[in-house]
């Protein structure tokens, strides 16, 4: 038997987006496999939770190549424009330097 709240979120699988993370929680849940209950950071490629230089060391190097995929690679695009670059670690760092106040939206 299905619960209230799963059924809720499969009708409305084109609306709602509970953790704010882009993806409706009906296509996390049926497609993905994931809970859109939970949270996830901008930035955090690592999957650790926090946003730290690690973070920007991990983007740089898969973009040198020098690795092949982030454990959150999805949360690598931090200024939006549809890849993963070094400008996403530089804007990263910046973060963690404290020399801008948030990652963008």
């Amino acid at each position: 038997m299905a619960t209230p709240v799963l059924d809720n979120l499969v009708e409305d699988r084109f609306v709602a987006d509970t953790d704010g993370d882009g993806i409706s929680d009906g296509d996390e849940i049926l497609i993905y496999g994931t809970d859109p209950l939970s949270a996830t950071i901008l930035g955090d490629v690592s999957c650790d939770d926090e946003v730290s230089r690690v973070d920007a060391a991990l983007i740089l190097q898969l973009t040198a190549g020098i690795i092949a995929s982030l454990p959150c690679q999805e949360l690598g695009d931090v200024n939006g424009d549809g890849t993963t670059t070094s400008v996403d670690a530089a804007i990263i760092l910046q973060f963690t330097a404290g020399l801008v106040p948030s990652l963008p939206p």
